[in-house]
């Protein structure tokens, strides 16, 4: 089993990207890059409530086209601009996200099913919409 932490996770993905078409590989990446990158910051970091707000904040600035100067970013912005990425795709991850740094727990497979829909299905709906572009 491959841990949170681990670097390998990074390879893993990279590897299987190779197995899309040419022409998501990258787009896919850049999502990747982006949701990897605000799970580690909440799932991490020692204020995860002001995690949650500071990705917030990079969303408002990638969708409003001036991404902070970092390649997740940036490449993200390029990926909302080039794909007519839906805003609330990536909020229901943030929102996934949240209560991951509540610690929240699920009594029921409803409760469970909610926030798998907006984490696991929030990333799987960005990565249908790479491939449904024409």
């Amino acid at each position: 089993m491959v841990s949170r932490r681990d670097p390998r996770r990074i390879v893993f993905f990279h590897a299987a990207s190779r197995l899309l078409p040419s022409a998501v590989r990258d787009p896919a990446l850049a999502l990747y890059a982006f949701c990897r990158v605000a799970d580690d910051e909440v799932d991490f970091g020692t204020n995860k409530a002001a995690a949650v707000l500071a990705l917030r904040d990079r969303l408002d600035l990638a969708y409003a086209g001036r991404p902070r100067n970092a390649p997740a970013d940036r490449a993200f912005a390029t990926l909302i601009e080039d794909f007519d990425m839906p805003r609330e795709l990536p909020e229901a991850l943030l929102e996934g996200l949240a209560w991951d740094g509540m610690e929240r727990r699920y009594a029921t497979l409803g409760e469970l099913r909610g926030y798998s829909a907006r984490v696991a299905s929030a990333v799987g709906g960005d990565d249908v919409r790479l491939d449904a572009r024409p």
